[in-house]
């Protein structure tokens, strides 16, 4: 099926795959209003015909001829692009073809990635540049300290650690902004219906920044304030002597009320929606089914958890072992974020007529802006 474009009055172009006919959204750009047309080929409705021209006198109706249309040629694939009823599925150039309506399956959402070209090219880079600028950066300044120590030129190496974590500094936190957005978008899309992991943001200096708004709204009302007792009882002002495990159960029983959060922050048309009160009756709204899902979350994190730790225990016995093993490692993670915007969305997909949380219709991009 062929991607429809839309050109924006601001001269923006936009892909929409996977998006329907008649689905309203908001320019990136611009925040102007976006509609998907009909699918090119379709028949115009033919024009009504006056018979009578003048009282009393009828006369025959135009001759209309209509022009056969353009045969298109077909593109080969391999991929199957019909669903078991035959239905045409839109294509996404992902791996796997795209599903002829969202899923209701949980497990199935971890293949999303897998969908889209574009995602799969996010979730490579990315895990790539944040392996760099966390792993390899951080061993590399560990390990001129140790040398530099052991050689008595303690001043030479903090000189070396300086230049090597200065782009770091400057590049890290664009970065993450950068895959934020993207988050988020998926989060908005899979909220939507639509079946296509969504276009990755504007590479300049707006399409950096924008979007941000909700993510800053959610750390503060959605991140921070559940955490506080964890991180308290943990730190050195807390009362002293609890048990590590005791302070990982707090912060686990504090996932629901994070992702809730998260949720409104994205979702809702309120922009402070995210408050304690309204977290709280949202994660009761949500049901006992949302309370399952943040466990299955709980297990995919323990399990990235588990090969943090394996591959610190591989740290001291093969270090280049260990250098390889944490690519995967950052590259699973990212992963993992992905699929968790995805199953909040299609979980409020499948409720959004009894939550009621937006008026209007889902838009493709976030156009808040700092």
């Amino acid at each position: 099926m062929e991607v429809p474009i839309l050109v924006c009055g601001c001269g923006m172009r936009i892909r929409a795959p996977g998006a329907r006919p008649g689905r309203v959204g908001r320019c990136p750009a611009c925040g102007g209003r976006l509609e998907v047309p009909p699918p090119a080929g379709e028949p115009e409705p033919r024009p009504e015909i006056d018979l009578a021209d003048t009282p009393g006198t009828l006369r025959p109706p135009p001759e209309i001829v209509l022009q056969p249309a353009r045969a298109r040629k077909k593109r080969r694939s391999s991929r199957p692009d019909r669903s078991p009823s035959g239905k045409v599925m839109p294509m996404a150039d992902g791996l796997l073809p795209l599903l002829s309506q969202p899923e209701r399956g949980w497990l199935i959402s971890f293949l999303y990635p897998l969908r889209g070209a574009e995602s799969l090219a996010m979730v490579g880079s990315m895990g790539c540049l944040f392996w760099i600028f966390g792993v390899m950066v951080a061993e590399y300044c560990l390990q001129v300290m140790s040398d530099s120590s052991s050689m008595g030129g303690a001043l030479l190496g903090m000189l070396f650690v300086i230049l090597a974590v200065v782009p770091v500094v400057i590049l890290l936190p664009m970065i993450v902004a950068y895959w934020f957005q993207y988050l988020g978008r998926i989060l908005v899309t899979s909220a939507g219906g639509e079946v296509a992991p969504p276009r990755m943001p504007d590479r300049n200096f707006d399409g950096f920044l924008t979007g941000l708004s909700p993510w800053f709204v959610w750390i503060v009302l959605g991140l921070a304030l559940p955490l506080a007792p964890a991180i308290w009882l943990a730190g050195p002002s807390g009362p002293g002597g609890v048990p590590s495990w005791a302070v990982a159960v707090l912060a686990a029983a504090a996932l629901p009320y994070i992702l809730a959060a998260l949720m409104l922050s994205f979702l809702h048309d309120d922009t402070f929606a995210a408050m304690p009160w309204g977290v709280l009756l949202a994660v009761v709204r949500l049901g006992p089914l949302f309370l399952a899902l943040c466990g299955l979350i709980a297990v995919a994190f323990g399990g990235f958890g588990g090969a943090v730790a394996l591959s610190l225990w591989i740290r001291p016995r093969a270090y280049w072992t260990y250098m390889l093993f944490t690519l995967p490692c950052c590259v699973a993670f990212l992963w993992i974020q992905m699929v968790v915007m995805r199953l909040l969305g299609i979980y409020y997909y499948h409720r959004k007529a009894g939550l009621k949380w937006q008026t209007a219709d889902l838009r493709w991009g976030i156009a808040w802006k700092l």
